[in-house]
């Protein structure tokens, strides 16, 4: 419950962080709508998997299969430049210098290879490190994804004294995944219901916990963003708390 309650406080800041940076909430929005957007192609392929299975007269998923191989990689080098775009300004915001949209887009380009490879790093080897992107542009020698996974650790070993991955909001992000599973499990338990009724229900149940994550997950990328200031700097970032940032790891 305490966890929650942490969690609940960083979440409310986070949102008035973006409320005064509006131009970084529709860039985070349309950064999570990426997400989204593989989710929502690989969501019918599996319905339609399923469903072929146990009906045999469904239409084939492989077009969906096929935008979801095209579409995933593209998405993920667009978002990843995104984050740069983000993170260079959302850093800057902590500070005195204010967000500027356009000089985070030419900063996020000058550092377009590095996140480009780190981007195909993501790709290849399927995780990353909530750091890296920061870790990009703000260290000059940062360059290789090697080099950068390195000293993002380095980063968070420094600071908090442990090997683990990142806390953020991840009691938050449980909550939607668990009332959809709740959800799921009274529509199958209900039984009666048209098999068309039911995935029509699963959809939607799925697109709306998919909506309340990623409205989590813009927060929580002011939160790591704070983060990774506190780790370099002051020891309150923000609204902030230093009790707040120490919880992170």
């Amino acid at each position: 419950m305490n966890r929650l309650c942490l969690e609940w406080n960083i979440f409310r800041k986070s949102l008035r962080v973006l409320k005064r940076n509006r131009a970084l909430l529709h860039l985070q929005i349309v950064n999570q709508l990426g997400t989204l957007l593989i989710i929502a192609l690989l969501f019918p392929v599996l319905l339609f998997a399923i469903y072929r299975m146990t009906r045999g007269d469904c239409p084939s998923p492989l077009p969906f299969l096929i935008l979801f191989l095209v579409l995933t990689p593209i998405v993920i080098i667009v978002k990843t430049f995104l984050q740069g775009v983000f993170y260079s300004e959302m850093i800057r915001g902590f500070g005195e210098d204010g967000v500027l949209l356009k000089r985070g887009l030419f900063f996020a380009f000058l550092k377009r290879k590095a996140l480009l490879r780190y981007a195909l790093h993501l790709m290849t080897h399927g995780r990353g490190n909530v750091f890296a992107v920061p870790t990009i542009l703000c260290d000059e020698e940062a360059e290789e994804p090697a080099v950068v996974m390195e000293r993002a650790r380095t980063t968070i070993q420094h600071i908090w004294h442990t090997k683990g991955r990142c806390r953020g909001l991840e009691t938050l992000q449980c909550l939607p995944l668990l009332a959809f599973l709740l959800f799921t499990a009274g529509i199958l338990f209900a039984g009666h219901a048209a098999a068309v009724t039911v995935i029509l229900c699963l959809a939607g149940g799925a697109i709306l916990d998919l909506l309340l994550t990623a409205f989590i997950k813009c927060a929580e990328q002011v939160y790591i963003a704070a983060l990774f200031c506190y780790a370099h700097g002051p020891d309150e970032v923000g609204e902030f708390t230093r009790e707040e940032l120490k919880a992170g790891f």
